[in-house]
C-alpha cells in the first residue's frame, strides 16, 4: 500500500500554529490544480502531525464556490463485491494522524478472503490545497475513487454532483449513532446521506491543575454557572504593582466569539432565524453574552485584551482557566509537555444542560466520488461498510482527535475514556446543538468584530450589533447553507424566533 504525502503544511499543523496565535480558525480553500503534486512516502506516526480539529483557532477564509448544478447521475450503490477482478483504489485525505490509522485497517481488509480490493492507494494533501484540487480532479475524471471529507464542504459539493449517496444498507446500520439518529446527515432537497459521522466534538473548560491546586481549590469548586466563574477566576488572576496582569484567573483572548456563540445556544436562543437568511444578534440574549465577556475584562479584570492569547497563555502556564474546543487537548499535550491540566464541561447560565450546553461539530469520515469507474465504486462500498464496523478503528480514530465516539457502543471504550473530560463531557453530548455547515465567512465577521474590535475596545456595544446583524445577514442572503440547527432534540427548550 502506497502512500503519497504532500509536501506543504497539512491543516492539523495550520490549525496548531493558529491555535498558538490564539485566532477563530476554520478551514480554508487555496490554489487549483487538476491533481495533487505529492512524494512518494511511507505512512507513519513519527510523520503525522498532532491531532487538531474543530472550529476554533486560525485564519478563516471564504470556502470554494461551485455552481449549483444537479447531482450526476452515479451507478447504483451498492454494498456487495460485484466485480470478479481485483482492483486497486485511490483514497486522498488531509489528516495525516488519521492515515497513519485508516492505512493498516485498509490492508487487514484488503487480506481478507472475501475482499476484492488489491490494494489502497493513499495520497495527503495540505489542507490549504485539498479542496481546491479535488473539485478540478473529480469533474476531469481524475480525482480518488473516496476521500476524507468535512461537513464545512456539504453545499457545495453535493450541489456540484461530487459526492455519491451512501447505500440504505450502511445507512441501516449506523441509524442509533449521533447525528444520524436525529436526521442531522440527511440531505433535505434529496433525502439521501453522503457521509456518516466518526464522532462528535464540543467546547470545554480547561483548567490548570497546578495552579487549581496550588489555590487550595477541590473539584467541588468547579464553576457550574458563568456567574460562579467570576469569584474563582478573580482568586486565580495575579497582577503586578501597576495592576497588569501576570497570571490570568480566565484567558480568552481569540475565543470571544466561540463563547458567545455557545452562549446563545446556553440561553435558548437560536443563531438563525426560522427562514435561515437572518443571523439573531440583535437579541437580549447576544448582548447579554457579549457584556459578560466585556466585563471579565473591564470590571472583574479576571483577563485584559493586551494579555496572551489563549492557547499560548494556557500553554505557558500564565492562564489558569481557559476555553477551547477538545482539539486543544492534542495540542497542549503535544507542545507543552509539562502542562498539567484537566478538561471539564462548561459553565452554563443556568447551571444545567438545558436549554441547551453549546455548538457541536460531527467529525466525518469517507466520500465517494460518483464520477470514479463503475468497478471500484463497487468495491468502494463493501470497504466503506466493513470500516464503519470496526470497533477498534473508530474508536482509535475518535481517541486520536480527542472527541467523543458517535457510535453509542464505543462511548465506554477504554481510549476513549482515557481522554481527559471524556466521562464529564459525553452526558452533555446530547444538550450540544449541531447548526449544520457554518459560513467561514460568517466565522470571519464574529471574529473581526466581536474579538478584534469589540473586546479590544475599539468599538461600541451597540455598534458591534448593528454590523454583526447587518453584515450577516448579507452574508446568509448570497448563496442558501445547509442550516439545521432546529434539529436540536431539545428544541422545545428554546424561545420561538
Amino acid at each position: 500500500m502506497r502512500t503519497m504525502v504532500g509536501t506543504n503544511t497539512t491543516r492539523r499543523r495550520f490549525l496548531l500554529v493558529g491555535l498558538a496565535a490564539g485566532l477563530p480558525l476554520i478551514a480554508a480553500c487555496a490554489s487549483s490544480a487538476a491533481t495533487p503534486t505529492a512524494q512518494t512516502a511511507r505512512a507513519s506516526p513519527s510523520s503525522a502531525a498532532p491531532a487538531t480539529e474543530a472550529a476554533t483557532q486560525g485564519t478563516p477564509t471564504p470556502a470554494t464556490r461551485l455552481p449549483a448544478t444537479a447531482p450526476a447521475a452515479t451507478p447504483k450503490a451498492t454494498v456487495q463485491p460485484s466485480s470478479p477482478a481485483p482492483v486497486t483504489l485511490t483514497f486522498w485525505s488531509w489528516v495525516q494522524t488519521w492515515v497513519d490509522i485508516q492505512k493498516p485497517a485498509f490492508q487487514s481488509y484488503s487480506a481478507k478472503a472475501d475482499s476484492r480490493v488489491k490494494d489502497v492507494e493513499i495520497t495527503v494533501i495540505p489542507w490549504g490545497s485539498y479542496w481546491t484540487k479535488l473539485t478540478a480532479a473529480i469533474p476531469a475524471g481524475q480525482g480518488p475513487d473516496f476521500y476524507q471529507f468535512h461537513n464545512q464542504q456539504h453545499t457545495d459539493f453535493i450541489s456540484a454532483g461530487l459526492l455519491a449517496p451512501y447505500p440504505r444498507e450502511i445507512i441501516d446500520k449506523v441509524k442509533d449513532w449521533d447525528g444520524v439518529q436525529q436526521g442531522s446527515f440527511t440531505y433535505i432537497p434529496t433525502q439521501k446521506i453522503y457521509y456518516l459521522p466518526m464522532g462528535t466534538m464540543v467546547s470545554a473548560l480547561y483548567v490548570n491543575s497546578e495552579i487549581w491546586d496550588a489555590a487550595g481549590l477541590k473539584d467541588s469548586d468547579l464553576p457550574k454557572t458563568w456567574d460562579d466563574l467570576i469569584p474563582i477566576a478573580k482568586e486565580l488572576t495575579k497582577t503586578n504593582p501597576r495592576g497588569e496582569i501576570l497570571q490570568a484567573g480566565f484567558g480568552f483572548n481569540g475565543n470571544g466569539w466561540l463563547i458567545w456563540n455557545d452562549m446563545l445556544y446556553q440561553q435558548g436562543q437560536w443563531q438563525y432565524d426560522e427562514t435561515g437568511k437572518k443571523v439573531l444578534v440583535d437579541t437580549p440574549a447576544s448582548r447579554t453574552a457579549l457584556e459578560y465577556l466585556l466585563n471579565l475584562n473591564n470590571r472583574y479584570k479576571v483577563n485584559s485584551a493586551s494579555f496572551l492569547k489563549a492557547g499560548e497563555g494556557f500553554g505557558t502556564k500564565k492562564i489558569a482557566l481557559t476555553y477551547s474546543w477538545l482539539f486543544a487537548t492534542s495540542y497542549f499535550q503535544t507542545n507543552y509537555k509539562d502542562l498539567k491540566f484537566r478538561v471539564v464541561p462548561l459553565p452554563t447560565f443556568s447551571g444545567k444542560l438545558l436549554p441547551a450546553y453549546g455548538r457541536n461539530n460531527y467529525e466525518v469520515m469517507f466520500a465517494v466520488n460518483p464520477k470514479a469507474p463503475a468497478e471500484h465504486i463497487d468495491q468502494v462500498w463493501p470497504l466503506v461498510d466493513w470500516f464503519y464496523q470496526q470497533g477498534d478503528v473508530m474508536a482509535a480514530l475518535a481517541a486520536s482527535d480527542n472527541v467523543i465516539p458517535a457510535n453509542p457502543s464505543l462511548k465506554q471504550d477504554k481510549r476513549v475514556q482515557s481522554m481527559p473530560g471524556a466521562n464529564a463531557l459525553i452526558p452533555a453530548i446530547p444538550y450540544s446543538i449541531f447548526p449544520g455547515e457554518f459560513p467561514p465567512a460568517l466565522q470571519s465577521l464574529y471574529a473581526r468584530y466581536i474579538d478584534q474590535s469589540y473586546l479590544q475596545g475599539q468599538a461600541s456595544l451597540d455598534a458591534t450589533i448593528k454590523a454583526i446583524q447587518e453584515q450577516g445577514d448579507h452574508i446568509l442572503g448570497q448563496k442558501s447553507y445547509w442550516l439545521i440547527e432546529r434539529k436540536y432534540t431539545h428544541a422545545a427548550a428554546f424561545k420561538s424566533g
